[in-house]
């Protein structure tokens, strides 16, 4: 997966999903370790609340249980940055099962451990107080939310230094198309003001200042309508 991805990132992909009509710009979540790389995957779903009575612990690591090679953990914990998500004994236990790395819409804590075995971890900071007795485990694989855009399980994830965006997994192919005909653009724009355009001339030429559902329809006809 990471290889389909490797000439994008997540502006790329963002441009690609608003030329779609999707919404799928996960706000506010950044690398929790300096130096995190690329994270794409399946998304591995799991929901915190406090209402929930199941322990979060074990809610955890039977999710993880489930995990295939290569899936992202993507957390709802409604934002919460007051106490953990997710640790490094969970990381440890997820990277033997083969997954990639975790997103959270909260905080997690044990983040020097998960930067010493390189397992990624994206979320709102980094905390110390731990999850135990202060919110409840409510399912893994159902649909959750996490900084306003929704994601089901399979759905694709990608996270960078940039953030985080989430892919209806029926849409993948083509976001990457436009993906990368977004990344295309930007390298014909250099290469034409490194020749000596004037960059107001070249944007104009290339029409790099279209309305993204234009640049869609223009691009690719025979897709979807946009949602």
């Amino acid at each position: 997966m990471l290889e389909r991805f490797k000439d994008i990132n997540t502006c790329d992909l963002s441009d690609a999903l608003d030329s779609m009509g999707i919404l799928g710009q996960v706000h506010g979540l950044v690398p929790l370790w300096p130096g995190a790389p690329t994270l794409v995957g399946r998304a591995l779903t799991m929901k915190l609340n406090p209402q929930a009575k199941y322990s979060t612990v074990i809610g955890t690591l039977e999710g993880i249980a489930v995990g295939q090679p290569g899936d992202v953990i993507v957390f709802d914990n409604d934002g919460r940055t007051d106490i953990n998500t997710f640790g490094s004994i969970a990381a440890y236990c997820a990277q033997k099962q083969g997954i990639v790395g975790c997103i959270t819409d909260g905080a997690s804590r044990d983040v020097d451990g998960m930067q010493e075995s390189n397992f990624p971890i994206y979320g709102r900071g980094a905390v110390t107080t731990s999850v135990r007795d202060r919110t409840g485990f409510v399912g893994y694989q159902i649909p959750i939310r996490i900084g306003g855009v929704d994601v089901n399980p399979g759905d694709i994830v990608m996270a960078d230094v940039n953030g985080v965006v989430v892919i209806p997994a029926a849409r993948l192919e083509e976001a990457l198309r436009m993906a990368k005909f977004f990344r295309e653009m930007e390298t014909r724009v250099k290469a034409a003001v490194d020749a000596g355009g004037s960059p107001v001339e070249v944007h104009e030429k290339l029409k790099y200042d279209r309305l993204f559902a234009d640049i869609r329809a223009e691009e690719m006809p025979e897709a979807q309508p946009t949602a």
